[in-house]
């Protein structure tokens, strides 16, 4: 299998007085039908060219996940009398924002969002 190429159309950028030509401007379009298959050509031949080591970037993969901690706090920050942290729970994907009280230590859930 040969690998894609991609097709050149000129294109000059005029940008403070001076002209830069990019042959490949066109694949910043990401809604070009031709972009896509190129790029869906690109994976293929990708896949074709990897197929042989797919074992052992899986394992690589996996032990990567694996040293992942199952939680991941940040180092409180102040800003003015109350601290900000966050953490992320590796098994919900949810990031918790809190602030809290330096003289109290009371707690409060500023923000949550899933990533």
């Amino acid at each position: 299998m040969k690998p894609p190429t991609a097709k050149q159309i000129p294109y000059k950028h005029r940008i403070h007085g001076d002209i830069r030509e990019d042959h490949y401007y066109w694949l910043k379009d990401r809604d070009n039908k031709d972009v896509i298959n190129y790029l869906e050509e690109e994976n293929q031949y990708y896949d074709h060219i990897l197929e042989p080591l797919k074992e052992q970037t899986d394992e690589i993969f996996e032990s990567m996940v694996q040293r992942i901690p199952e939680t991941e706090e940040r180092v409180p920050v102040q800003r003015g009398p109350y601290f900000y942290y966050s953490r992320l729970e590796k098994r919900n994907n949810i990031r918790y924002s809190r602030g809290r009280l330096q003289q109290t230590g009371n707690s409060w859930i500023k923000q949550r969002k899933k990533l």
